[in-house]
């Protein structure tokens, strides 16, 4: 196992969690957006 400090740790984290952001957003934003717009609430 190799030593990965605490920063890069973070690091990896907040760029998967950013990735995985901005793949949801690809994906399902636009229908989401139109489906809010649709709805009056």
């Amino acid at each position: 196992m190799v030593h990965v400090s605490r920063r890069a740790k973070i690091t990896i984290v907040v760029l998967t969690g950013g990735l995985a952001l901005l793949v949801f957003a690809e994906l399902y934003g636009p229908s989401l957006l139109i489906a809010w717009a649709d709805n009056p609430d």
